[in-house]
């Protein structure tokens, strides 16, 4: 079977004259003196930052960790296996770990040991291949060696990044909000234990004091629903229901507003850990849609994304957006979304508002107001400077039948 854009790793141990013997007590740790470079599916290769490897041969188990970079996307896991009774073989899971902080992974491991070509006292090194997934279609692979003796440092997860957040809410005490985009530090957002947002912070505007307050947002007791992430975009989505009660408090003054009743859904989409991608002062690209929210009414109503398309113009740095959804048997299709990239946001972001927004009820049509903000991301390179995902929320509203809808989405280019 051709390999096509795929790699084949391997490892080879010592002949043996007899059948080596582990021992049955103790433990070890092993330093990583070889590797083949990591590749994916798709014919690219990386890095193996760093790996680490333990054995307990009281209890017949090892330990892995791995930390890779591919295609300027950060893969950290960590996992175990047993050791096969009487042999040196030993497989097991990848059971923790992710993707540049978006993606959760999975894997398994497998491999042996190499002991000395003289004596059962020791065991001389170890070589592990290794297979991690991110969903169904991203893959990475790899084959690593490691000897007694040599250092063995402990991994961490990598450290926590400034993040590009959108986000789409209506009201805050009563003052209509809108969509937003924010920068934060990695101090001021939150992620649970699935990567998905519960908390960050943001600027919303205030019917009677000037400049916007910033405060933080907080999930509460709502719960993350509609969540997704593209590695290909580098974005992670969801929204908090509205089954409980999230937060907003100010920064400063830690004055707590509760969020509930005018509030609706908040929607949310967020980069991966890494740096924001530098604009490109040249060319266009079109982007299309790859994952997103149901977006939500002032009832909390679920509605579908019919279509969402955007195009920027990076020589004149604007974006067009234009969308078109259905909630609760209202369509609203807007059009002429143009917005400015950067300016007095990060030279990333952009927000505007739609030049056209239609409210269609079936028996009759109204025009509305709509506004999106969002923000490029993933990484770019002088050999592909255009940033390959867009993160993005919206917000409409129809005053006379107070009809409000939001959401968000996350776009690939195309």
């Amino acid at each position: 079977m051709p390999l096509n854009n795929r790699s084949l790793h391997w490892l080879l141990g010592p002949v043996f004259v007899t059948t080596p013997v582990l021992p049955q007590t103790g433990t070890a740790s092993y330093g990583l003196v070889g590797n083949t470079n990591p590749t994916d599916t798709n014919g690219n290769v990386g890095v193996l930052n760093a790996a680490t490897f333990n054995a307990n041969f009281t209890n017949q188990t090892v330990g892995v960790a791995l930390d890779a970079t591919l295609a300027q996307r950060r893969w950290f896991a960590t996992g175990q296996g047993t050791i096969v009774n009487g042999t040196v073989l030993f497989n097991g899971t990848f059971t923790a770990g992710n993707v540049s902080g978006i993606a959760p992974l999975a894997g398994d491991l497998s491999g042996f040991f190499a002991l000395p070509a003289y004596g059962v006292a020791s065991v001389a090194g170890a070589g592990v291949n290794y297979r991690l997934t991110a969903g169904s279609s991203d893959r990475l692979d790899g084959a690593a060696v490691f000897a007694a003796g040599a250092p063995s440092v402990p991994l961490v997860p990598p450290a926590a990044t400034a993040r590009d957040v959108a986000f789409a809410i209506s009201y805050v005490a009563g003052v209509p909000v809108g969509a937003g985009v924010a920068r934060n530090t990695a101090t001021q957002y939150v992620l649970d234990a699935n990567l998905d947002l519960t908390q960050f912070r943001a600027a919303v505007p205030s019917g009677s004091v000037l400049p916007p307050i910033p405060g933080d947002f907080a999930q509460g007791s709502n719960t993350s629903v509609d969540t997704g992430y593209s590695l290909a975009g580098m974005l992670r989505w969801g929204r908090w229901s509205d089954t409980g009660v999230s937060t907003f408090t100010t920064v400063p003054g830690g004055n707590v507003t509760p969020l509930a009743g005018d509030s609706f859904p908040i929607h949310w989409v967020a980069s991966a850990n890494g740096t924001a991608p530098v604009m490109p002062a040249t060319g266009t690209a079109t982007y299309v849609l790859a994952g997103a929210t149901a977006p939500t009414n002032q009832n909390a109503t679920t509605g579908v994304l019919n279509n969402l398309s955007l195009n920027a113009d990076f020589t004149n740095a604007t974006v067009d957006m234009s969308i078109g959804l259905t909630v609760d048997n209202v369509t609203v299709a807007a059009r002429g979304g143009i917005a400015p990239i950067g300016g007095a946001l990060a030279a990333n972001q952009f927000a505007g508002n739609f030049g056209v927004v239609t409210f269609n009820f079936g028996a009759f049509t109204l025009p509305g107001a709509g506004s999106f903000a969002g923000f490029f991301s993933g990484p770019v390179s002088a050999q592909d400077p255009l940033p390959p995902g867009v993160g993005v929320t919206y917000s409409f509203a129809e005053g006379q039948n107070q009809v409000f809808i939001e959401g968000a989405a996350a776009l690939v280019r195309q």
